[in-house]
Formats: C-alpha cells, structure tokens, sequence
C-alpha cells in the first residue's frame, strides 16, 4: 500500500501543476482581452461636423404654368451642419419680373403673362432662387432641361450636354437651336454644342436658352479623385461641391477591413501621416458611401491625399491621392 501512494503522488502533482498552469494561461488571457478592449475605447471625443453656411433652397426649383394659372412654391432650411431643419418664419418671397407672375407671402405664384421669372424666397442674408415659366399655348417652350442635371468630370475629362425643350404637356419639341451660357470658364470649357470639358478644380453653373427661354442652371464641376490603397483599404474618395459647400465622400464600395480602433478621415500633404492635416471626420462605419462637409478655410486644391488614420494608435490604414 505504501509503495502505491508513492506512485500516486507524482501524478497528482502532475495534474495539480497543469491545473494550476491553466490558470495561469487563463489570467494571461483575460489580461490580453481587457488590454485589447482597453485599446478600443477612444481617448478622443468624435471629430464634431464642420460648420457650413447656413442656406435656404426653393421647391420645385422650376415650375411651368399657362396664363391665369398658379403654382405654389415651398422654402426648405438647412442649418450650419447641412442638415435640414424647420424653416425659420419671416421669409420674403418675391417674383423679379411682376409683369410674368407675381408671388404672395405664402410662396403661390399667379401667372400674368407669357415669360419667364425667379421666384425668390429670402431671409436674413440667405435668398433661394427657383424658375417659373408662363406660357400661352401648347406650342411654347415651357421648359428646358439639361442631361444629365449634373455633372462631374475630371481634370482634362470631356463630356456632352444635350438641351431637350418641352412644351407645357411635357411632349418634346423638335428642331430649337440652343445657345449656351456657363459661369465660370476657368474651370470648365463651354462650348456652343454644349461640350464641355475640365480645366481646372472648381464649378461652373451652365444654361441652355431657346425662344428666348432658358433652362435651370445645372453644375458641371470638376473634382478631385483617388483610390485608396493600403491595410485592406478599397473604393475611391473624392472632392466636390454640394452647391457652395465642400464635401469629401467615399464611394459605395468603400472599405476598410483592418480592424484598428478610432479610425478618423484626413485631408493632408503627405500619405504616411497627418503632420499639417486637417481631421475632416469620424469612421464611424467602416465600408460603404459617406459624405463629409469640409471645413470653410479648407480649398479644393489646399491637400493632396485623403488618410484613413487611426488616432487612438497612429497609423495609416487606407490613403487615397487626389492628384496634384
């Protein structure tokens, strides 16, 4: 019996020691695991939405009519976050040309006459502006369109603009000759066929007239776009305008698949950090489309690379050059 216990005893040490051993590994994981949940959390609070100058817009941005006809237009707000908002009381709506239409204090325009004019809705130091066309027959142009209704080109890019003119039954009417007008021919080359093409960074607002009438505006802007590369990173970032306002947006097939905490969005000089980088905005999700304002003292051609960048632990995990 005594030279049966002695046997025993090793092997109870032996399953005691690995006990205890299991233990030891299981702290160190638990350890492990609250250093990784520690890591985490974010010592920063989210990057808050830059301001923007507030605005008002018009719906609908243009409308047709016949003589002795109304139609009522709606002012919409948006606050210094872009973001829709209950529009503030006091607008001011107006009609420039009186003789074509006139406007009330609730935004319903009368038709007086055959032309065209801008409803106008304004407050403060904010105006919206929205077209109206009065005609008097079936056979008047009553409107003009633009396709597409916007567009996006890059630098040295080309495109067509096709002007299609309708009457007031919405039936297409043939054979009109268009003249067309844009604003700003430093940025994008207008031509009388309505070609055009991407000169440099920036938006022109351009117009086709017929018979005297002339569409909406439409914006034909060139923008700045890259992809992203790098830590699992894919799909394109881009720059570009939402009407006066500067955004940066990923495109829907967007994503980051590493998997670091605190990631935040950059526009910098340089791709392997953020020294001289303006922090535009949270990640708070990791893949598809968002969009992003920029903040006012930031120019479209002011950085060259848009830096996914984790700030909790530094590094780079997806960057996307914008072209120079």
């Amino acid at each position: 019996m005594h030279l049966k216990s002695v046997d025993i005893l090793p092997k109870y040490f032996s399953v005691n020691t690995h006990i205890r051993m299991n233990k030891h590994r299981l702290f160190l994981l638990s350890i492990s695991f609250l250093l990784v949940l520690a890591s985490c959390e974010k010592n920063s609070p989210d990057t808050p939405v830059a301001m923007v100058p507030e605005k008002l817009e018009i719906t609908p941005v243009a409308a047709s009519i016949k003589v002795g006809e109304s139609s009522t237009f709606t002012a919409k707000y948006f606050n210094t976050s872009g973001a829709e908002a209950p529009v503030p009381s006091g607008i001011v709506w107006s009609s420039s040309i009186t003789p074509v239409a006139t406007v009330n204090s609730a935004g319903v325009a009368l038709a007086v006459a055959s032309g065209q004019t801008e409803i106008k809705a304004k407050i403060n130091n904010m105006e919206a502006k929205a077209l109206l066309t009065v005609v008097d027959n079936d056979l008047q142009i009553a409107t003009i369109t633009i396709e597409p209704g916007t567009k996006e080109l890059l630098v040295n890019d080309t495109a067509t603009l096709i002007a299609v003119a309708r009457n007031i039954n919405n039936q297409i009417i043939s054979g009109k000759s268009f003249t067309w007008t844009g604003n700003n021919n430093v940025a994008v080359e207008l031509a009388a066929n309505g070609f055009v093409k991407g000169k440099a960074w920036g938006t022109s607002s351009v117009q086709a007239m017929a018979d005297g009438k002339v569409s909406t505006p439409i914006m034909v802007q060139v923008i700045r776009k890259g992809t992203f590369s790098g830590s699992g990173s894919r799909g394109n970032a881009k720059l570009k305008f939402d009407g006066s306002i500067l955004k940066l947006q990923t495109s829907s097939d967007f994503a980051v698949t590493s998997t670091p905490p605190d990631l935040r969005i950059y526009l910098g000089p340089n791709s392997g950090n953020v020294n001289g980088a303006v922090e535009i905005g949270t990640l708070n999700i990791r893949n598809g489309e968002q969009t992003w304002n920029i903040p006012t003292n930031v120019t479209i051609g002011e950085f060259r690379y848009a830096i996914v960048w984790c700030k909790r632990l530094g590094g780079a995990y997806g960057v996307s050059d914008l072209g120079n």
